[in-house]
């Protein structure tokens, strides 16, 4: 009978056990995910890339020469710093004086790009991505064919004929049928994909060096955005309203999405993606030129007598480095008064 109750009352402990962990367990909450960005993921904005290793090495000399002794390569790599710097109008003071069709390096050609549209050249800049962005007759919206309509309307919008609250820049992302007519699922979005990525890169060729408030920029990304909701994720959405945000903030349709999609995100247990890791902040000066050529150019002016150390003399070899030299010559002396005692003492013998 006992043995009965012991195994009924250890029966009854095993289920409650389990029945508690299994309450427990549901009480936790599975912790947010990041959402599977499979057929299209925006990646991180470089919007402050290094200079490259040349132009560095050009800008040390172009600044350790005096400026009457330029060369016309010489006052380029100046430009470049400045632009770093962003003094934009310096910048095209300088390269106003140049030969820009020459500029190749794609580093060099934003450089360029940014001063113009920092400086609100907009035809000149039309024209300059005319002719360096390569061509892409494949594609519906190329990366070309994006800037270029970029262009236009800033021009539009600067002689007043563009009104942000009435009129699209992209008309193409509101019409995905017009991109992909195709009734197989995994086609149609590898090409609405390729639209998305030729448009991502048209936008990261304004958005270098550029942190300033931009109604253009700002209308860009939030259509961008709303193609990236209607088409692809959430996520990606989010992040296109908060770029959006960061240019224009006085939208309240703009912050409308922008909070519907965190609350959204949040429904779906989704990770926020960081908006300052993906994006963030141009950094005033983040290279430190100013700083670097400035050191350089004191450590060049240096009292060479200070600086200067004679050439070490060549270590010979030390055979016995246990021994004193000093008392080597004394041993040796000592033995050969020894010697000479030895000698002295056998002829007296004799």
């Amino acid at each position: 009978m006992k043995t009965n109750q012991f195994y009924i009352g250890f029966t009854l402990f095993l289920v409650l056990s389990s029945f508690l962990c299994s309450a427990q367990e549901e009480s936790i909450p599975e912790p947010p995910s990041k959402q599977n960005t499979y057929f299209y993921s925006i990646k991180s904005y470089n919007r402050q890339s290094e200079p490259p290793k040349y132009m560095r090495n050009g800008i040390d000399v172009s600044t350790s020469i005096p400026q009457s002794r330029w060369r016309a390569e010489d006052s380029l790599f100046y430009a470049y710093e400045q632009v770093h710097l962003e003094s934009f109008e310096y910048a095209l003071s300088i390269f106003s004086k140049l030969n820009t069709d020459t500029l190749q390096e794609p580093h060099a050609q934003q450089l360029y790009r940014t001063t113009l549209q920092q400086t609100k050249r907009f035809e000149e800049l039309y024209d300059f991505n005319k002719k360096t962005l390569p061509e892409d007759t494949n594609s519906v919206l190329s990366v070309k064919k994006a800037a270029l309509r970029l262009c236009q309307v800033y021009i539009a919008h600067a002689n007043k004929n563009w009104k942000p609250e009435e009129d699209t820049i992209f008309h193409m992302l509101y019409r995905p049928e017009a991109i992909s007519e195709s009734p197989n699922y995994r086609k149609k979005m590898k090409a609405l994909a390729a639209v998305a990525k030729n448009i991502d890169s048209a936008l990261r060729l304004f958005v270098f060096l550029k942190d300033d408030r931009d109604r253009i920029l700002s209308e860009a990304f939030e259509e961008f955005g709303d193609f990236q909701h209607n088409t692809f994720y959430v996520s990606n959405a989010y992040l296109c309203y908060a770029i959006a945000r960061h240019y224009y903030r006085n939208d309240k349709e703009l912050t409308n999405k922008y909070n519907r999609t965190i609350d959204e995100i949040s429904e779906k247990n989704y990770l926020l993606p960081s908006f300052r890791t993906l994006f963030g902040k141009v950094i005033n000066n983040r290279h430190k030129l100013e700083e670097e050529l400035t050191a350089a150019e004191k450590t060049d002016t240096l009292d060479p007598k200070k600086t200067f150390l004679p050439p070490e003399r060549e270590k010979k070899k030390d055979y016995l480095p246990w021994l004193d030299y000093q008392l080597i010559i004394l041993g040796l002396i000592f033995v050969l008064l020894i010697l000479v005692l030895f000698v002295l003492k056998t002829d007296h013998r004799k």
